[in-house]
């Protein structure tokens, strides 16, 4: 019944690694630097994947609406972790005719190892022992001919205070060791389309991705589908199911 943006949306809500849960309550968590942050989503297993939600939908080929589920699960990328990156990767992902960048299929949360050198230090930042395994996890990890771009995209919560913003310095220069370019995208670079068609054609640039568009209405397609991904994040995945 949705229209192809929201149930796409839904469908990186079902094959996430995140929770929304109506009976969760955020609370203040205090760093070893004093500095408060809301407490992130909760966290749980991917529920399916988009691979078998395309053979699901395959199968229902008779029901209404199962051409635009068919449209909408090729935009589905697994392993979001929270309802912005759904968004984010909405809107990186997705084709030109449907008003995306067209910057191609990333993984999410990708684990990346790090040498034990560039590990030292990223581990000293808190954000595990050294004893455990030396990788960084990366929101969006882009590779295309050689070339690999990590995207992170930073919350208003979880990269604040004073020990967040040393732990991504180090984070970033660790990926700057290692060859990848490295960007980062904040809410209000999302939610400015103008600043959000900057570093997507950055991103663009560093995978050396030029997509050409081929028709005269590809801001009006933009404008849409960016609508489209923005109010579903402000009014809440599930809220725009309806009863």
């Amino acid at each position: 019944k949705l229209d192809i943006p929201s149930l796409a949306l839904l469908g990186m809500q079902l094959c996430g690694i995140h929770a929304i849960d109506p009976f969760h309550n955020q609370r203040e968590i205090v760093g070893q630097t004093g500095g408060g942050r809301l407490a992130d989503l909760p966290k749980r297993e991917q529920l399916t994947e988009s691979e078998r939600l395309g053979f699901f939908v395959g199968s229902c080929s008779r029901l209404a609406g199962s051409r635009r589920a068919a449209a909408a699960v090729k935009l589905v990328v697994d392993r979001s972790r929270s309802p912005m990156e759904s968004a984010t990767a909405l809107m990186l992902c997705a084709p030109l005719w449907r008003g995306g960048y067209a910057l191609g299929r990333p993984e999410m949360n990708r684990r990346i190892m790090l040498p034990v050198g560039l590990h030292e230090p990223y581990a000293a930042a808190g954000s595990r022992s050294a004893a455990e395994a030396p990788y960084a996890e990366c929101d969006f990890v882009f590779v295309k001919d050689g070339k690999t771009v990590v995207v992170d995209y930073h919350g208003e919560w979880s990269h604040s205070g004073e020990g967040n913003i040393h732990h991504d310095s180090l984070r970033s220069n660790a990926f700057t060791s290692l060859g990848f370019t490295y960007f980062t995208l904040t809410k209000w670079q999302f939610f400015d389309l103008g600043l959000l068609d900057k570093v997507a054609r950055q991103i663009g640039a560093a995978l050396g991705r030029k997509p050409r568009v081929r028709f005269d209405d590809y801001d009006r397609r933009k404008i849409l589908l960016h609508a489209a991904a923005a109010s579903a994040v402000r009014r809440g995945f599930f809220d725009m199911v309806g009863d």
